[in-house]
């Protein structure tokens, strides 16, 4: 389950709360696209809210968005689905989504926890022994769409293009996260010296 959850952050730039509010009602293998229509406030999912899943509109209207699939998010998508349903409803999910309103993201090992929505304490432990494991440096949930954003500069997207995919409401914000990094600061310079060199 952890795989396509933090992996749709960093494909789709993804909000926490957005992957954590997501519905396979939101998700459309026929169009290979994710609705984000709302969002989890886990923030509040405490106290007499301890058991209860709530969502509100997303940040901004322009949080409101449909994002494309990349082929790997859509693959772990469906194997996350015949693993969450019977193969049966497999058939039915590809074709449509309208009458199946369940959240994406439940435990599905725990006995305890089967079915229940994922809980953002989870998700945050779940991510610290992954990043811990991996060798990474130290780094939040929420600089996986910095990431997703970095890698959309790097492949030559304009800011427009990010802060669409975002969900920015303006590109000022977008240019936060999309920094240059060196690896596209490498590819412009060498387009510059190609220039120089009248080798364009």
């Amino acid at each position: 389950m952890w795989l396509p959850f933090f992996l749709i952050m960093i494909d789709e730039g993804l909000r926490i709360g957005e992957v954590m509010a997501l519905q396979w009602s939101d998700i459309s293998f026929e169009s290979n696209t994710i609705s984000i229509n709302k969002t989890r406030i886990y923030r509040a999912e405490k106290g007499e809210n301890v058991d209860k899943v709530l969502v509100d509109r997303p940040k901004t209207p322009s949080s409101i968005r449909e994002v494309i699939m990349t082929a790997r998010v859509s693959t772990l998508l469906k194997q996350l689905y015949q693993i969450e349903f019977s193969e049966n409803d497999v058939t039915v999910l590809l074709t449509s989504t309208q009458n199946n309103d369940g959240m994406v993201f439940v435990y599905t090992t725990s006995e305890a926890k089967r079915g229940q929505p994922v809980k953002a304490r989870g998700a945050s432990s779940a991510f610290v022994r992954i990043v811990k494991r991996s060798g990474l440096p130290h780094i939040r949930i929420h600089d996986l769409r910095h990431t997703h954003a970095v890698l959309m500069r790097e492949s030559g997207l304009s800011l427009d293009d990010i802060k669409d995919d975002l969900g920015h409401k303006n590109v000022a914000t977008t240019e936060i996260y999309a920094e240059i990094s060196p690896t596209k600061k490498s590819s412009n310079h060498q387009k510059f010296e190609r220039y120089l060199n009248n080798e364009h």
